[in-house]
């Protein structure tokens, strides 16, 4: 599993290591997406098949970026010689046993972990479907993920939801602007 806390875990860093685990099994492109905190694309924002040395290249200035506009900075992996699955909501012990069949795995949150296992590309059609089930991960989770480095503006998101709850006695809209000291 990647290890936290090192002194060289710059965002970068953690993002090159997650393009380097998937060039490892065929990877060659990715899509990247930008959304916004609910999760909207943002305008330019998707980037089909963009050459993985392209991204190496650039993806410091991106993640950058996001963090100054509180983007998510999300890709989909694409192997020409693999079926790459994605194991979400992984809880440590079942993110420590999958782990030596994983081509990385990493932790989404204090409780949860994520696994990227490669199979065979000719592998049955619901195999990633079973391995899924079989380790007790989410169901209905897609091939794309949040790049290891980049932060969650999720945090913020719940905060600004919570402030919109409460509003006025009248139905008005809380005017206040949302609170900025606990998203990081």
């Amino acid at each position: 599993m990647m290890q936290n806390g090192s002194a060289s875990d710059t965002p970068a860093t953690k993002a090159l290591a997650t393009l380097s685990a998937f060039a490892s099994v065929g990877a060659r492109a990715l899509n990247l997406t930008l959304t916004n905190i609910v999760g909207e694309k943002i305008p330019g924002g998707y980037r089909p098949n963009t050459p993985l040395e392209q991204l190496r290249r650039t993806i410091g200035r991106i993640l950058e970026y996001a963090e100054k506009f509180r983007y998510n900075v999300i890709i989909r992996p694409r192997s020409r010689t693999a079926t790459l699955i994605r194991l979400d909501d992984l809880d440590f012990a079942r993110a420590e046993r999958i782990a030596p069949h994983s081509v990385i795995v990493f932790r989404t949150s204090p409780a949860n972990n994520q696994a990227w296992v490669a199979v065979e590309k000719d592998a049955q059609e619901d195999f990633g479907r079973r391995r899924r089930k079989g380790i007790g991960a989410d169901a209905t989770a897609s091939g794309s993920t949040r790049i290891a480095g980049s932060r969650c503006p999720l945090t913020r998101l719940s905060v600004i939801v919570f402030r919109n709850l409460r509003t006025p006695a009248r139905g008005r809209e809380d005017p206040s602007p949302p609170l900025r000291t606990s998203y990081r």
